[in-house]
């Protein structure tokens, strides 16, 4: 955990566009997840729209894809993966993720293709290595962590 890691002000720019986006309709029910559909307990903002900073706040989601693309290449330079630095969007994802309340998701490995699973997909070079999250629930939100 790392405290302050987005200026105040991005982080409150992030929650209002969160909240924008969820009013506009924006975000969808995950596709293969049939059990929370059903329940409507989990929505989610594609990367995509996410990366579309002409919707909503996209001023405060583009400073945030500028610090990650920091991030993102001293990672590559420190675990030795060239293919982490700046490749085309779609390589890394960014979402916004929204839970009714009670509401959580259970343990799991965020691989989506079939050639990164698995023992041998520990070697793959695609293989996603790093994953980051910020909260952007209000402190005082019961269960909210």
């Amino acid at each position: 955990v790392v405290d302050n890691f987005l200026a105040r002000d991005v982080v409150a720019a992030l929650r209002g566009d969160a909240e924008e986006l969820w009013d506009a309709g924006l975000y969808s029910a995950p596709t293969r997840d049939t059990k929370l559909k059903r329940r409507n307990e989990r929505f989610v903002l594609r990367g995509s729209v996410w990366r579309d900073f002409g919707v909503g706040r996209g001023t405060a989601r583009s400073r945030v894809a500028a610090t990650m693309d920091k991030v993102r290449d001293a990672c590559a330079a420190r675990l030795g993966r060239a293919d982490l630095q700046r490749t085309p969007p779609a390589r890394h994802e960014f979402s916004y993720t929204r839970f009714a309340p009670g509401a959580s998701l259970a343990r799991h490995v965020d691989e989506h293709h079939e050639e990164t699973k698995g023992t041998e997909g520990w070697r793959a070079p695609t293989r996603r290595s790093v994953t980051w999250l910020v909260y952007l629930n209000e402190r005082d939100v019961a269960g909210g962590r």
